[in-house]
Formats: structure tokens, sequence, C-alpha cells
């Protein structure tokens, strides 16, 4: 069991991450306001406890195609490397971790339910902020698009072959064009090393709505987020969008987890 700040409604809660049903009275015994978990199939327990899923979604693509795809950068073609084809994009310094924070907890805001991340989740999830020599290689990395001066957008990826796992990414307010350039960065690098996929809870909205690349988003079959409230008398908690109660790999996986 971890312990997670968050909001809902407008007020701070206390929310449980569990990773097993059968923590539901401890938690509540602690104090929480809401359980956390993550349903695989055949895992029965949580909805038995009477946890309810969240709309949960991914998506997916392939980083080869039988074709060329008519809006795929010239750069990716001529196979250059991502931090020469994208202005500005580099790998995640230290300094970077105010704007990054700022970008995420902006991502956020609207959302009725949130987990909260601050400036230390973030030391953590980015391993103390050790800024690694290029794009990644094998494990979790982050990288950021600077534009004169200032932080445009940020993206977690880790490579776990056969797929590179898009892991979260955050863009400010007018900057959407900073989400296709990261996303054509990663297609770059995986497909310079082999990776055949790219698949995500979350990854920019133009891949499906452009379409700015062939990809697919489907409901999750696995790791399905479900709540359940812990008050003496609880109020019902139901939500009808994913983008009301996102729930964020970052925040409930350990690198490598699927």
């Amino acid at each position: 069991m971890r312990r997670h700040p968050g909001d809902l409604s407008g007020r701070p809660v206390d929310i449980a991450l569990l990773a097993d049903a059968g923590e539901v009275e401890e938690a509540r015994a602690q104090g929480f306001h809401l359980a956390l978990g993550l349903a695989t199939p055949g895992s029965g327990r949580f909805i038995d406890a009477g946890f309810r899923p969240l709309p949960a979604s991914e998506t997916a693509c392939r980083t080869f195609l039988p074709a060329a795809w008519p809006r795929e950068p010239a750069w990716i073609a001529a196979g250059e490397e991502p931090e020469t084809g994208v202005p500005g994009l580099r790998a995640f310094r230290p300094s970077d971790l105010d704007a990054v924070t700022e970008i995420h907890s902006k991502e956020m805001q609207g959302q009725v339910l949130r987990l909260d991340r601050d400036r230390r989740a973030w030391e953590r999830i980015l391993g103390g902020g050790a800024a690694p020599s290029g794009p990644p290689r094998e494990a979790a990395s982050c990288w950021v698009i600077e534009t004169r001066g200032d932080i445009e957008g940020y993206v977690v990826l880790e490579a776990a072959p056969p797929t590179l796992r898009w892991r979260e990414h955050g863009v400010r307010p007018g900057a959407e064009k900073a989400a296709a350039d990261l996303f054509w960065s990663a297609l770059a690098w995986a497909r310079g090393r082999g990776i055949p996929r790219i698949e995500g809870w979350r990854m920019p909205g133009a891949l499906t709505l452009g379409p700015l690349y062939p990809a697919s988003e489907r409901g999750r079959k696995d790791r399905i987020p479900v709540l359940l409230p812990l008050a003496p008398q609880p109020q019902p908690v139901e939500f009808a969008r994913e983008e009301d109660c996102r729930i964020f790999e970052l925040d409930v996986l350990e690198p490598g987890g699927q």
C-alpha cells in the first residue's frame, strides 16, 4: 500500500494505492478517503470488494509501415537522429524540474479526480534529476523541447523492446506542436533501434484525431484503474469521461510495468 495525495471535486483527499483488494480494511483503518487499484484480467477481487472501474484507454502504433506516411517529416526518412531533426529537443536537466512540474499541473487542471504530484515526486520519478547524455538508450528517460529558453513540452519514455513505452507527456497551452514533435522524435528513435511498437496510456491526441500518424486508441483491458470510496457512508463516485479522472502511468506503475 502506498499513500498518494489527491483532489476530488476541489477537496484534498488521501488516496491509498493498493496492490490487492485485501488491503481495503487496513486502508480504511488508516483514514484514507479513497482506495485505488489496478485490475488485471481475472483479478475479480477488486470488483467483488465494491471497486468501480474508471474510464481507461490506451494508444498504440507501429513504427514501421508498408509505405511511407505522407505527414512524416523528411528528416525521419533521411535517418537523422531526433535531436538533429527537432530544434530544441534535448535530454531533461535538473534545472528543468520546475517547468516540467508546472506543465504537468496545468495538464491536470479540470479533472474532477486527480493524483497530485509535487516537485519531490518528480525528483523520485526522474531518479534525482540525473540527466543522460542524450535521448534514452535502454531505460526510462525524459526529453524536453526548449524554445527561446522556455520549456514547451516534455515526454517520459521507457525502452522495453519490443515496445517503446510512452509513459507521459505534457505541453504548455498553445504549444501543441511540441506534442507532435515529441512523437516524431520517439518514432524516429524507436525505428532506428528496430523497436516495432510505441504504446502508452495517453499519447498526443493528434495521433487519432488528425491523424498525425496511423494509431489505434482502444479501451484498456489490463491495468484498469478501479476506485472505492472509504468513508463510513461514502457518496458514489461516477465518471463518464477519462479526462475527468485520468490516472497517469508515472503515478501508479514502477518502470517496466505495462
